[in-house]
């Protein structure tokens, strides 16, 4: 196991350092700890200084930012000389200090606890950057250990959270900037990034800072590579991205910090100079760094970087490793380029473990790796488990026989072993062609269309649909047509074999009507078999059809020792099932749960689709990446999980809804006349059967099968007609009693939809073909609609019959009237829209996609809303009855219930940029907001654009607007001032009729944040330059605090004007009186403090972090409550002017309301970007939001009257006063609440 050595190094070499030793295994507490001394060292200083100024005075061509003419006095070789005795030099000082007495037990501690074939990693911890410049791998135990290496760290540092979840493993994404180059070569770092197997590099070259931008903040990335100039100013790094522009990490800080929670991991500077970088880049806890120490020659870069990705990706060494070999390496090059190895440096968050190629690679996932009532397929092999010793018996067997037969009970796998064992396998090997059908109803055009696919498959639909009836034709008239057809296949490919699967034959018994068929069908397989070289037939077939499988002789004659029967699995090979897919997911299995699990699964084969089905359920309620008795307990274990998630599915339908599944379970199932209905399930398969299930979850029988797949079922509405559309394009008309009225074809692909209009009167079908159509009841086609280009999945009519809605594969939504013409086109999602549905009224629309949200729409097109909260495709979306609700149901296995926001939403699109700031007026009837797009503006409460103040140059970031102190002039809301700030730091003060007063720089750079006192005559601003300000009213400067070490993000006065607080990325929040004497430092949040709040009374202070947390404080600064379940970062936090209610924005896009408890009362879900602003009108009725898109959104609260109790008790009503299983007292909590007393 590795060791962590640790040093930890307090003060410099003028005044010397006391050391800290930790030693400990990776990962674990040190199990040894001792305190030294280093003495003050002014002669190793001296040391490193000179061997810098000789060593940059070589002059070597290399990636600093301007080339050095240098003018030697001496030969180089003189030169090289002199820096390699400055090295000498430096070598046995710095060896001559750490031989000092005080530092003696640390050494010999070391020695004593550490062997020279330890594999260690040893990390030097300080703030002092003089030590960081020290070159540490040149100390003798370094040396004498040749399986340590050496990192470098700041004292301070972050613990990341880890989140559990699952994670597969992908290509290592690199995003590599290629920066200035001019006068170097890095085009061979881009080759050897190019090379790398297994990796995905992005190249951006000479890029903008907006390119960089955007690629650190849309994509997960994995390493972080730059090539180019770049250099070190006062402990700070910059590099020059192009010819023209250079950046520093600051100007990147909130990008990075992205970067990193998303998965950055490592960071590789292959540019000179790069100390300064690598500081910079620790504070925002990047895990580990690769850095050049001084100016680099092109050579000794590009060799370094080779030998690194060679060791570190091609040979999977540990990170410490293949820096160090590539490091060592470089001695070869020192003939000519004096200390070359000297160059390379790493950095490490000592928080964060060694990476390692492989593990570089892991992304979080959504898959379940368990296939529940599906098969195994080709591409679910990797997660397929349990089968492999029969997989080798198989692929032995089609190695030497023209028939296989896998023969076994209903659940057993058959086809699972054949798809994700045998074809997987095969196909790897590459020498196999394969093709694969199932014989369903028309066995003979099942296999002519596998086989036309497999041979022709750039042909169009017509030609194709041609030549497998050629097929078929010749397949019916000609003995020895399929073994001419294989053969013909075969001397395609003479170095191939070809494999044909039948999965589930049994299909030609249970679906195949025209005995005559199915005979000519075995004849042509028979033949093939007997009389073709390098073919091999596979068939799956159950084994209740044995029997009549060897009913027909020659089939019978032809299995006789071709047949390989499944039986169960072992207990062995059901616990490699169970416990292989999670851990190839990182996700681990409580302890005694694999046991508990396959206690329940007896040797039935059966049983085998309800362990996946349980095991799909358990995968979905997993904790921190682990499956647990109490998830397992929840679904009902394997015996009942099914019928719980069907009987939980059923319990989710409105009233109408459930008649209507009865009505059509009830045309599925037939129930026996003369005998009582019990409760059963009914299921439907692609293998075209329905089952019959009891709510125990246990088999009952087979019932109707169906000739083709029905994709969608309708009722007219008064019931009197069921419209079904099929998988070839069908249209079937029925009465409840199951005559058919009329059938007709209606597309040319699969319908996906079918919908009759609200008169009952025309039927509206959606299709793969691209298009939907209307037609009579007679089958007679009214219209067609094109203009999508792609499928169709949904098609829907408006509550008045008058505008028909679509929705496509191609992301969009169109609206058409009733004469075919497209009204209007609805573009929003990113992903198929898979359905459509109008409110009662008509005036709103929601839809559904693939890309796991659902949209409201008004009819006029506005995007309303947007929910997220689905971890997959939404397949359908509904609106309630009454229009309050819709319903979602999504392939993540789950349906989810939305209330409609209906009046307590309002949504401008303000801006065309973000909304910084927002502010109300005093009497609450207008709302200010300042933008990134450079303008303020002004709302009337109704959503009027009432004003525009423009003329800014750059965004504007906050607004103010003066209190109108209580009993003053109210009326008149013109005699109030106005202060906006913006990115450039400039301050602007207005008269509330848009004139201004005065303008002047308030800070050198951005101002975040701009607050009034509460008497008006005082404000103060906010600025990244680290300081807050004090002004009057005519401009004057009153005050600079210098507050913090970092950006000062937000300021608030206490309501008596005594005292200010602040808060700033470097994590803290402060108290100042108004005179900027210090009263208290509040720490505890885990990163950056975006905003800060008081309380109406002053008693309690409200901080919000990056951390995704809000933290409530005395002003006393002790910690009252940490409220958490954000899951971005927290940019605003606001009390409610009742001081009751507090309200935060989030960069998840949701806004929340708190009481001061700390309990969540409730989420507006209406953002779809970053929420930079908040505030409460000073009536407490409205609160206002804006987001980075430029959208603001004013939400109704009713907060005066109680308004949340009554929307809960509105919303849970029917369940408390009809749920059976509550007592008297909870069915009438809402008896006086909300909606009751409105009746009254």
């Amino acid at each position: 196991m590795k060791k962590l050595v640790v040093l930890k190094l307090d003060g410099d070499l003028e005044n010397g350092v006391q050391v800290t030793l930790e030693i400990g295994q990776e990962d674990e507490r040190p199990f040894r700890e001792i305190i030294g001394h280093l003495p003050k060292a002014p002669k190793l200083a001296l040391a490193v200084h000179k061997w810098q100024s000789t060593y940059r005075s070589l002059g070597n061509s290399n990636r600093a930012v301007k080339a050095v003419k240098v003018t030697y006095v001496n030969s180089i070789t003189n030169e090289v000389e002199k820096c390699n005795d400055a090295a000498h030099k430096l070598k046995k000082s710095l060896n001559n200090w750490l031989l000092a007495d005080p530092f003696r037990t640390v050494r010999e501690t070391w020695i004593k606890y550490l062997s020279p074939n330890d594999e260690a990693q040893v990390l030097i911890r300080t703030s002092c950057s003089q030590l960081h410049q020290i070159p540490w791998h040149l100390w003798d135990l370094i040396e004498d250990y040749p399986k340590a290496e050496i990192a470098l760290s700041t004292s301070e540092y972050q613990q990341t959270a880890r989140v559990k979840a699952p994670t597969y493993r992908d290509k290592v994404k690199i995003l590599a900037i290629l920066g200035n180059s001019v006068g170097i070569d890095i085009q061979k770092d881009q080759l050897f990034l190019k090379e790398l197997l297994d990796a995905e590099p992005t190249f951006l070259i000479e890029p903008q800072r907006q390119d960089i931008n955007e690629q650190l903040w849309n994509q997960n990335w994995n390493i972080l590579f730059f090539a180019g100039h770049s250099q070190t100013e006062n402990d700070s790094g910059r590099i020059y991205i192009n010819q023209t522009d250079s950046l520093t990490i600051e100007e990147l800080k909130y990008a990075l910090r992205n970067a990193v929670s998303q998965g950055l991991q490592l960071a590789i500077f292959n540019s000179c100079d790069g100390l300064g970088l690598a500081y910079e880049l620790e504070a925002l806890h990047i895990p580990q760094t690769i850095v050049m120490r001084e100016p680099v020659p092109d050579k000794v870069a590009q060799t370094f970087l080779k030998y690194f990705l060679t060791a570190f990706a091609f040979d999977s060494k540990p990170l410490y490793q293949a820096e160090k070999e590539a490091r060592l390496k470089l001695h070869g090059l020192e003939d000519k380029y004096a200390c070359a190895s000297w160059l390379p440096v790493l950095f490490q968050n000592p928080a964060t473990a060694q990476p390692t190629w492989d593990n570089l690679g892991r992304r979080f996932t959504n898959i379940c790796p368990y296939c529940g009532l599906f098969a195994f397929r080709e591409k679910d092999a990797q997660f397929f488990f349990g089968r492999e010793s029969f997989t080798d018996i198989l692929v032995e067997a089609v190695q030497h026989q023209s028939l296989v037969a896998v023969i076994g009970p209903s659940g057993s796998g058959k086809s699972s072993v054949v798809f994700a064992g045998l074809v997987k396998r095969l196909r790897d090997a590459g020498q196999w062609d394969i093709i694969d059908f199932r014989p369903s109803s028309r066995p003979l055009f099942s296999i002519a269309s596998a086989i036309v696919s497999q041979t022709e498959p750039n042909r169009d639909r017509i030609n194709r649909l041609d030549s497998i009836q050629n097929l078929v034709t010749h397949l019916q008239l000609f003995e020895d047509a399929l073994r001419n057809v294989v053969d013909d296949i075969i001397r395609e490919n003479p170095d191939k074999r070809l494999l044909l699967v039948a999965d589930q034959f049994e299909e030609l018994y249970t679906l195949c009507r025209d005995p005559q068929e199915r005979k000519t069908f075995l004849d042509r397989l028979l033949e093939a078999i007997a009389r073709c070289h390098n073919f091999t037939l596979v068939i799956t077939l159950r084994a209740d059809f044995l029997g009549q499988a060897l009913s027909y002789r020659p089939l019978s004659d032809a299995l006789q020792y071709a047949d390989l029967k499944l039986g169960p699995m072992t207990d062995t090979e059901l616990q490699d099932a169970v416990e292989k897919p999670a851990a190839l997911l990182g996700v681990t299995i409580e302890e005694g749960l694999v046991e508990r699990i396959l206690s329940t699964v007896n040797t039935e084969p059966g049983n085998l689709p309800l362990l996946e089905f349980a095991l799909t359920q358990l995968w979905a309620k997993q904790l921190d990446a682990k499956l647990t008795h109490t998830a397992y307990n929840e679904i009902g274990g394997v015996e009942a999980a099914l019928a719980c998630y069907a009987e939980e599915a059923y319990k989710q339908l409105n009233f109408e809804e459930k008649e209507r599944a009865q009505r059509i379970f009830v045309q599925l199932v037939h129930p026996g006349e003369g005998t009582a209905d019990t409760r059963r399930i009914a299921t439907v398969s692609w293998d075209g059967t329905v089952k019959l299930w009891n709510s125990l979850g246990q088999f009952m029988t087979t019932l109707v099968e169906n000739k083709d797949a029905i994709y969608s079922v309708s009722f007219s509405p008064d019931g009197k007609i069921i419209a079904t559309a099929d998988i070839v394009g069908n249209i079937q008309l029925w009465t409840p009693q199951r005559k058919q009225i009329a059938t007709f074809k209606a597309h040319k692909g699969a319908v996906y939809c079918v919908k009759f209009s609200p008169n009952g009167k025309t039927i509206a079908t959606a299709s793969a073909d691209g298009t939907a159509k209307l037609w009579n009841l007679d089958g007679k086609e009214l219209q067609t609609l094109k203009g999508h280009k792609d499928w169709v999945w949904s098609v829907n009519f408006s509550p008045d019959g008058q505008t028909i809605a679509t929705a496509s594969s191609d992301r969009t939504v169109k609206l058409w009237s009733l004469e075919g013409k497209e009204i209007k086109s609805l573009n929003g999602h990113k992903d198929s829209v898979t359905s459509i549905s109008f409110s009662p009224d008509g005036k709103t629309i929601a839809t559904a996609s693939a890309d796991k949200t659902a949209i409201l729409w008004s009819i006029d097109g506005e995007k309303l809303q947007t929910l997220t909260g689905h971890n997959n495709w939404i397949w359908r979306v509904s609106f309630s009855p009454d229009g309050h609700a819709i319903a979602t149901a999504s392939k993540d296995k789950t349906i989810k219930l939305w209330k409609i926001l209906g009046k307590e939403l309002m949504v401008l699109p303000a801006h065309n940029k973000a909304i910084y700031s927002v502010s109300f007026s005093p009497d609450s009837q207008e709302v200010a907001t300042a933008s990134g797009d450079g303008t303020v503006k002004f709302w009337a409460r109704s959503g009027e654009l009432l004003a525009v103040l423009k003329g800014y140059n750059s965004a504007v970031t906050a607004i103010a607007l003066e209190a109108v102190p209580s009993g003053s002039i109210a009326l008149h809301p013109t005699a109030q001032t106005m202060v906006t700030t913006t990115s450039d730091g400039t301050v602007t003060l207005w008269s509330r009729k848009g004139e201004k007063i005065t303008t002047f720089k308030g800070h050198e750079d951005w101002i975040w944040s701009v607050n009034f006192s509460p008497n008006g005559q005082t404000f103060a601003t906010t600025s990244k330059d680290k300081t807050v300000k004090l002004w009057n009213l005519n401009g004057k400067l009153l005050r600079i605090i210098k507050a913090h070490d970092d950006t000062v993000n937000s300021v608030s006065f206490s309501p008596d004007g005594k005292t200010l607080a602040t808060a700033s990325w470097d994590t803290t929040a402060k108290l100042w009186t108004t005179k900027g004497q210090l009263i208290r430092i509040f720490t505890g949040h885990l990163d950056g403090v975006h905003s800060i709040s008081f309380s109406p009374d002053g008693k309690i202070i409200a901080t919000a972090s990056e951390d995704k947390t809000v933290k409530l404080w005395t002003t006393e600064g002790k910690l009252l409550k940490t409220l958490t379940g954000h899951n971005a970062g927290v940019f605003r936090v606001q009390f409610s002017p009742d001081g009751k209610t507090i309200a935060t924005a989030s960069l998840d896009h949701t806004v929340k309301l708190w009481n001061l408890d700390g309990k969540e009362l409730k989420t507006y879900i209406g953002h779809d970007d970053s929420v930079w602003s908040l505030n409460f009108s000073p009536d407490g009725h409205t609160l206002a939001s804006g987001d980075n898109a430029g959208r603001l959104i004013l939400w109704n609260l009713g907060l005066e009257s109680d308004g949340l109790l009554a929307h809960a008790c509105d919303w849970a009503r029917d369940y408390l006063e009809n749920n059976p299983n509550l007592s008297k007292s909870d069915r009438h909590l809402c008896r006086r609440i909300g909606q009751k007393i409105n009746r009254r």
